[in-house]
């Protein structure tokens, strides 16, 4: 006699059976730490479900702000259980090699049919999506991806154009009292890049970011720049409820590297200056608009007088030229063919400062030569006997590539921007891999120098200027 189980009793009898199926084949995927990053953080790509010691290809892909597509690729083996860190595995071969947590990240490479091979571009606080793909030799292909925050939540930002000047203010999420920073961009122009100023307001700090040419009701070119109107962006930001107006600090890349060390040499309400990739020496205007004068023009005025400048001695601008090194001949072949006493009126008093400074630069710049100058300040400071504490830190195998122009973790395989009327790429210098960890390790050091000289709270036992 046969016995009729019921269907439902029959599949109530299944259920542990395939609960235990399913536990014997967990699901591969990747997954990311932290899950929602702030760019800044680094993140850590895992792979689990994967067999013991299997071989996997796994590419990153993102969209830029022009549109552009960026990838890199790498091979890996999973450990003899089947997961796969990419902080403890080494990269077998692709677009880097080794073990390097953010690998994936800077040596996405543009593609190879894109025409406009610039470096990467991301000036908004639109978050970055980066695509993660897993071909396997035996399996299906896997997928995932990872939102990178640009600002933390609850940052916010105001378009400012009052008291004569034309900037965006960011302000942190806590509504209190903060430290104040002004943020100067270099040689383009305009409003910094707000994915650049933000990352002192994720930080806590309120940020500034202070446009001083190329912006509505400002010069049209780096000529002439009065100094006047940084100090009216100082007196503003005092007036702000938001900010404690004893402690204010200005950071600057490029030529506003040079600016910031100009302003913080001349006013003292500025406590704490960063120049990156910067120098203390003021050259000669290099705008078309200045060198067809029949003067040459200074880049800064006080008072209505022009600063001291060094002049520039510029080399014809021809293809071949811009192929070798051409700005940076311009900015220290003029300065090596000067007068010991014309450098010398042209050097921002940089002892004159009211508090720590700090100097980034890069051992491999072909636009400023910024290690250089970087040193002609470090021993000015030494020889004046500075009080306050400061320190110069220039990265090997590293160019032009800091401060505003440089996201950690970011594409960092193309280093260069196109001359017109040429066309032609010039390279700021150095390698990708070297830029990579200069990016990331100079954004740890200007925090961490904020955070000693120009506190978040005056009780957190940071060093204060006297």
């Amino acid at each position: 006699m046969m016995l009729r189980i019921p269907f439902l009793l029959f599949a109530l009898l299944l259920l542990p059976l395939i609960s235990f199926c399913a536990k014997e084949a967990p699901t591969t995927e990747f997954s990311f730490h932290p899950s929602a990053p702030l760019i800044g953080e680094p993140i850590t790509v895992h792979v689990n479900g994967l067999n013991p010691s299997e071989k996997i290809q796994i590419t990153a892909r993102l969209k830029d702000e022009l549109g552009r597509i960026w990838q890199s690729n790498a091979f890996f083996e999973a450990d003899k259980k089947g997961n796969l860190d990419l902080s403890k595995a080494a990269a077998v071969s692709g677009t880097y090699s080794g073990i390097d947590p953010m690998g994936l990240f800077w040596s996405m490479q543009l593609d190879p049919l894109e025409k406009q091979r610039s470096s990467y571009w991301h000036v908004s606080l639109a978050p970055i999506e980066v695509i993660f793909k897993g071909k396997r030799a035996n399996g299906p292909l896997i997928s995932g991806k990872i939102i990178r925050k640009i600002s933390a939540e609850g940052v916010h930002k105001l378009e400012i154009h009052d008291h004569g000047i034309v900037a965006n203010l960011f302000l942190p999420a806590k509504n209190e009292k903060h430290p104040a920073i002004i943020v100067l961009g270099g040689s383009e122009g305009g409003i910094p890049n707000d994915a650049y100023v933000a990352q002192f307001a994720n930080q806590g700090y309120v940020a500034l970011g202070l446009a001083y040419y190329k912006a509505a009701g400002l010069p049209s070119h780096f000529s002439n720049i009065p100094l006047e109107y940084f100090r009216n962006g100082i007196d503003w930001l005092k007036t702000r409820p938001e900010v404690d107006s004893s402690r204010l600090a200005i950071v600057g890349s490029s030529t506003g590297g040079i600016a910031a060390l100009l302003c913080a040499s001349q006013y003292p309400d500025l406590r704490a200056v960063i120049s990156i990739i910067g120098g203390p020496i003021l050259f000669q205007s290099i705008d078309t608009s200045s060198l067809d004068k029949a003067s040459p023009q200074s880049n800064f005025t006080i008072s209505g007088r022009a600063l001291p400048f060094v002049p520039i001695i510029s080399p014809d601008f021809t293809v071949e030229n811009l192929n070798t090194a051409y700005y940076l001949r311009v900015f220290l072949g003029s300065l090596f063919a000067s007068s010991d006493d014309l450098v010398q009126q042209a050097t921002i008093p940089v002892e004159k400062t009211n508090g720590p400074i700090l100097l980034i630069g890069a051992c491999n710049d072909r636009l400023l030569g910024s290690s250089y100058l970087n040193a002609k300040a470090y021993s000015r400071l030494t020889e004046k006997k500075f009080p306050f504490p400061y320190s110069a830190i220039n990265y090997e195998g590293t160019g032009h590539t800091l401060g505003a122009a440089g996201l950690p973790g970011t594409p960092t395989t193309i280093n260069s921007e196109i001359i017109d009327p040429y066309g032609v790429g010039y390279e700021y210098g150095g390698n990708p891999k070297d830029t990579a960890r200069a990016q990331t390790d100079s954004w740890k050091q200007v925090f961490s120098f904020l955070k000693e000289y120009l506190p978040e709270s005056k009780n957190s036992g940071g060093k204060k200027s006297q």
